[in-house]
């Protein structure tokens, strides 16, 4: 079957893909970018997509189909990644063994003399990988057509930028159109959110009772000692609420909230990290959350926690965790279809949205009471302000000054997130659009639920097709 075949390359030739979803047979290995590898693998994908493109997806039945246009998606995407982004010429983070080597350590997938084997394997490969890697960057630095010189930002300009949006995104909408939306919505929150501060501590219905209505939230909130007790406990929470409400089926998974390991911070401030579909032991998901560098000033730590306070890690949980990603990619890996396709796919779109809908989801079940609510709408400014920030950041080349005040003033961020946000639009591209792209479609289908049919039971359809993205969803779903 070809799209097995196919299945089978890609795992073989990427141990982060492999590993993601649950294949441990290359955990022995790091990703090899030599340039006889990089042109083995550019052979490969041609082959792929040669092969997957002689398949007529009309003699297919619908979940083939998905799979046929999922798989076909992926390698493209990877085939577009080699060639015209290259990040492994220029991009240092796709050279990090920590995430491959850290994997070993901390999933207890086999037993631990299996791991230390796999871990020697790593181990022994990381000279050569990043002796290679500088030898790499010495030489791309020597082209002529080279795509940034060191030391230059990481803008990827508007032609890379919206090709690798189109890639991530997988939707119909142009760069143009989410824009436009995004400034709509954005003009929309802000309403919210004015009214939700007026009904908090009254006063006009201005960014100045909005000021005051998070300063005042502002004041409770954790330190780098009770952060991760603070997120045990607001995951207990969201948990009886969602069985309170019958919102969606709670599988019985363990979920381990832990400080997040120091290779991994300076991107986001918490993420979830799932098995996938493909793993067979009893293995946990992390939910990690990273407390501040030990070298901040206390004043830097002060306005870090006055934007994680109570009320807005209560709203963080519900994103990574109850129901956003944990519960989420938990009924994800129940998906069994035909092929392994499912396993591969994780839709930024699909996991992002769904885990900003669930915020919503969840305030309009009271959850946190108005304080959560004025939390999430300005999570919801958040999402929004990422899509415009990664559009003109790598598109228009926003200055570093605009971006602040933009983040600051109309998403009411502490200097210092706004400061960590303008850090990740340089680090990535594409991805901060996943949020509010991805809410946009995840909401439209969860409000195309029909009439007759109660809302855990919607909610358990929407998530038991894997993560694909929202667009195949609605043909799972018949809409």
């Amino acid at each position: 079957m070809v799209g097995e075949r196919v299945v089978e390359a890609l795992l073989g030739s990427r141990p982060g893909l492999a590993g993601t979803a649950g294949d441990h047979r290359v955990d022995d290995r790091l990703p090899d970018f030599s340039a006889d590898a990089v042109a083995g693998d550019r052979a490969m994908l041609v082959d792929a997509a040669s092969a997957l493109v002689e398949i007529d997806p009309d003699d297919l039945d619908v979940e083939e189909r998905v799979d046929h246009a999922l798989l076909s998606a992926l390698v493209d995407r990877e085939l577009f990644e080699l060639t015209e982004i290259r990040g492994h010429e220029w991009d240092p983070l796709v050279h990090n063994p920590g995430p491959l080597l850290h994997a070993l350590l901390s999933r207890p997938y086999a037993p631990v003399e299996v791991r230390l084997a796999a871990l020697a394997g790593r181990l022994a490969a990381v000279p050569d990988a990043l002796g290679r890697a500088r030898r790499i960057r010495r030489l791309a630095a020597c082209r002529p057509d080279r795509r940034r010189r060191p030391g230059r930002d990481p803008r990827l300009g508007r032609r890379r930028w919206e090709a690798r949006l189109w890639h991530t995104l997988d939707t119909e909408l142009s760069a143009a159109e989410i824009q436009r939306r995004a400034w709509a919505n954005l003009d929309r929150v802000t309403d919210e959110i004015r009214a939700a501060a007026v009904e908090l501590v009254g006063g006009p219905a201005d960014d100045e009772t909005v000021r005051r209505a998070l300063d005042l939230l502002a004041a409770e909130h954790p330190d780098d000692h009770t952060i991760v007790d603070l997120a045990s406990i607001t995951l207990d929470e969201a948990s009886d609420v969602v069985r309170a409400h019958d919102l969606v089926t709670v599988p019985d998974d363990p979920c381990v909230i832990q400080v997040m390991p120091q290779f991994a911070r300076g991107v986001a401030v918490a993420y979830c990290d799932a098995p996938g579909g493909l793993e067979t032991a009893a293995v946990p998901t992390f939910y990690c959350i990273a407390p501040t560098p030990v070298d901040w000033p206390a004043r830097r730590v002060e306005s870090f926690y006055r934007e994680y306070n109570d009320h807005m890690i209560r709203n963080l949980t519900v994103h990574e965790a109850m129901p956003g990603h944990f519960l989420q990619l938990a009924h994800a890996r129940r998906y069994a279809g035909s092929t392994r396709v499912r396993a591969l796919i994780r839709s930024g779109p699909f996991v992002e949205g769904w885990a900003v809908y669930a915020e919503e989801l969840m305030v309009g079940r009271g959850f946190g009471g108005l304080p959560v609510r004025l939390q999430q709408l300005k999570m919801q400014l958040r999402m929004t302000l990422n899509a415009l920030l990664d559009q003109l950041v790598h598109a228009e080349e926003l200055p570093e000054a605009e971006a602040m005040a933009l983040l600051t003033g109309r998403g009411f961020q502490e200097e210092g997130e706004a400061a960590g946000k303008w850090r990740r639009a340089l680090l990535t591209s594409a991805q901060l659009s996943t949020y509010f792209v991805g809410y946009s479609e995840m909401a439209e289908i969860a409000a195309a639920r029909p009439r007759n049919v109660p809302l855990r039971h919607w909610h358990d359809e929407m998530l038991a097709h894997g993560s694909p993205p929202p667009r195949h969803l609605r043909t799972l779903l018949d809409l």
